[in-house]
């Protein structure tokens, strides 16, 4: 073979390898490559410039210096493991040389360099996930809404936060590695499991609501949200409860009173009324229609003082006022209302006012009583006092007149 020939076959292995090393030096993650009694032969840019080692410092150190030294022991076994072909990977961390550590995932195959057996290593920097794993778990842990992952398809809890041991009496070793089921923590398990079904298929799920029950077997209403999160090439459920119970009774208890205040409102004798600052009718009770004879549409929108006897208007507004002014609950006021057949019917109201959380007055609220036949009893009353008078005086008259004839009389 000529020399031409020799000098471009080296000059193109020299190319090659020139390109190879750049390709590892471009490569982030970090590579080694040592010789089965642990020297190391090579390092690429992203592992001198990450851990400070320079090629010279390197060629004194065990491969397996670049683990913890507490972790020598274990970190031999490894080594040991690989070349007898048992795992191809290190979860140890790396030293650098300033003796801080960094969180990382070694993976290994057996290779040759400059001709003789090799181990290249391609070193993984975890410190980004492991930033993001403490994060996640701190949010986890310190939730304070329960919440449980569980492996799948086996559907194990695998952890729970402290609010979920709180919330239902467990301890962590009651929990984790077991079911839902097992613990029998679903009041109607079939809905748990459809739920799981839904979830598993679209990846989520967004507010259901679930029955749970405690260790004590006091039963929980939940609100409950999940999603299907992935880890290392495995699947999990990562579910969040919120605990609505109270809020629940609280809406029951509510929607209890006012069905008994709807009652009352709607049997109760008495008229009940709001108008708005302005004196527009907002509500009437149903008893509006029976003393009237009005539809509740023909007054709800309307002023009260539509419906008020002219003579009786000036008093009203003047009442009103006063109310919503002072705030608190005045006198009685009497006025009179139209009838749908257009006789007047006397009222006798008492008002006070609805403020908001600010304390800024929302409307105006009246509760009236018709009081027609007490005023015509009154006023029959007034009649037979005024004829009683004038028939007292008309005898009074009738006696001097008397006493005068007598007078009169010889003796």
């Amino acid at each position: 073979m000529s020399d031409n020939k020799l000098e471009k076959i080296q000059n193109l292995l020299n190319a090659s390898e020139k390109n190879f090393r750049n390709l590892l030096n471009s490569i982030g993650d970090l590579i080694v490559v040592a010789r089965p009694d642990g020297q190391i032969l090579f390092t690429n840019k992203a592992f001198n410039e990450k851990l400070s080692y320079t090629p010279q410092s390197l060629k004194k150190i065990h491969v397996l210096d670049l683990n913890p030294k507490e972790n020598r022991k274990e970190a031999e076994k490894i080594f040991a493991d690989m070349f007898a072909g048992k795992r191809d990977s290190c979860p140890l961390p790396i030293v650098a040389k300033d003796g801080t550590m960094m969180p990382a995932e070694t993976r290994v195959w057996f290779g040759e360099w400059d001709g003789a057996h090799c181990i290249y290593g391609i070193i993984k920097d975890l410190t980004a996930d492991q930033e993001e794993k403490q994060k996640f778990e701190r949010l986890f842990q310190n939730n304070p809404s329960p919440m449980a992952i569980s492996t799948l398809p086996s559907h194990n809890f695998s952890d729970v936060n402290e609010a979920f041991l709180k919330v239902l009496g467990y301890t962590k070793d009651e929990v984790v590695g077991t079911t839902s089921e097992a613990l029998k923590l679903f009041i109607h398990p079939e809905e748990q499991r459809v739920l799981a079904k839904k979830l598993q298929a679209t990846g989520r799920i967004d507010g259901h609501e679930l029955q749970v029950r405690r260790k004590d077997g006091e039963i929980i209403d939940g609100l409950f949200y999940g999603e299907v999160i992935s880890s290392q090439g495995k699947k999990f459920f990562l579910t969040v409860m919120i605990d609505v119970t109270t809020l629940k009774r609280a809406k029951s208890e509510l929607i209890s009173n006012e069905t008994k205040f709807q009652s009352f409102v709607e049997n109760a004798s008495d008229i009940i009324y709001t108008l708005s600052p302005k004196g527009v009718v907002t509500y009437i009770s149903p008893n509006w229609t029976r003393i009237f004879g009005h539809k509740i549409a023909d007054l709800v929108g309307q002023s009260l003082e539509n419906f008020i006897h002219p003579q009786d208007i000036e008093q009203f507004q003047g009442y009103v006022t006063k109310v919503l002014t002072k705030g608190n609950k005045l006198d009685e006021i009497e006025y009179r209302l139209r009838h749908k057949d257009g006789t007047w019917r006397w009222q006798s109201a008492t008002s006070s006012v609805i403020r908001d959380n600010n304390g800024k007055i929302m409307s105006f609220l009246g509760i009236s009583r018709d009081i027609s036949e007490r005023k015509k009893a009154m006023e029959e009353l007034e009649r037979m006092n005024q004829f009683m008078t004038g028939r007292e005086l008309k005898m009074a008259e009738l006696k001097k007149e008397i006493e005068a004839l007598k007078k009169k009389l010889p003796k």
